[in-house]
């Protein structure tokens, strides 16, 4: 989810400050030019400044498992989800958690990717995201059937969305 579609959004996530967003953009150019250290001390600088920024634990996170430092991806934003998940439930935790997820997966750890998306589906109820994303690990596992079954859930889950927007 997250990883593939990073480049197509970096346009369009200057809508907050933009020496934010320059940072960002300087920490990508870094990262493409092979320079991953001088795009992790922008990705810290940007993360200091707002630590649950998803684009920038998103990309911090992609070039710590270059890196080969998953581990330390892995609690980066394990840390920022669990922020977001103590109530008030912050709406980005549904984003970090996703991304937790997918980091989990690239780390070949299918049963926690699986654990936090059950999280995710058990906090943001009417999402479908989390069952897409549950549907996709367990497809890449072979588990057709429960793949399938994953899928059905998030039909349901916009099943339910579209009806209660009916009823609005």
């Amino acid at each position: 989810f997250f990883f593939s579609s990073r480049r197509r959004h970096t346009r369009s996530l200057c809508d907050w400050s933009s020496d934010v967003c320059s940072s960002d953009l300087l920490a990508e150019l870094r990262r493409d030019q092979g320079d991953r250290r001088g795009a992790e001390r922008e990705l810290r600088q940007i993360l200091h400044q707002r630590p649950t920024q998803i684009e920038a634990l998103q990309l911090m996170s992609l070039v710590l498992l270059e890196q080969g430092r998953g581990s330390a991806a892995e609690t980066l934003v394990k840390t920022a989800y669990e922020a977001s998940l103590k109530p008030p439930l912050k709406p980005e935790a549904l984003g970090q958690g996703l991304l937790l997820a997918e980091v989990q997966q690239l780390r070949s750890q299918p049963a926690k990717a699986e654990a936090t998306y059950r999280r995710l589906q058990e906090a943001f109820p009417r999402d479908q995201r989390p069952s897409l994303g549950l549907a996709l690990l367990r497809e890449k596992q072979g588990n057709l059937k429960g793949a399938l079954e994953a899928l059905d859930q998030a039909r349901q889950q916009r099943s339910e969305e579209h009806t209660s927007e009916l009823q609005s």
